[in-house]
């Protein structure tokens, strides 16, 4: 997934400024991160929540997101780069080692520390 942000470069009496652009930059860098890691951080408590309520349990990435999104409240407007961010997150934590995923009948998504 690509992210973009935007900023003017900042000029003064004609010229560039190079510390003031930077400095703009930086501000809005802070921003979008700030913003993305409490997006990161809301999807990482719905998923969560539907993992401490089925403790153990495998569940379909289908069914997963689906519970998720209830959870977020998502709106027809939303849906759609919603579902993707939460299937994102679910196939990040899986190769980090988070989740685990089972192929075939009974399998799903699970946590791991929920195995232990």
């Amino acid at each position: 997934m690509k992210n973009t942000i935007t900023v003017e470069l900042v000029s003064s009496n004609g010229a560039l400024d190079e510390s003031a652009s930077k400095a703009a930059f930086n501000a809005a860098y802070a921003a979008y991160a700030a913003e993305h890691e409490t997006q990161e951080s809301v999807i990482s408590d719905a998923v969560n929540g539907i993992f401490d309520a089925h403790v153990g349990q495998n569940i379909k990435m289908g069914t997963l997101c689906h519970l998720a999104l209830t959870a977020l409240n998502v709106q027809n407007e939303n849906f759609t780069a919603l579902e993707a961010r939460v299937k994102s997150f679910i196939r990040s934590q899986t190769k980090a080692g988070v989740f685990s995923m089972v192929k075939g009948a009974g399998g799903g998504f699970a946590r791991v520390a929920d195995a232990k």
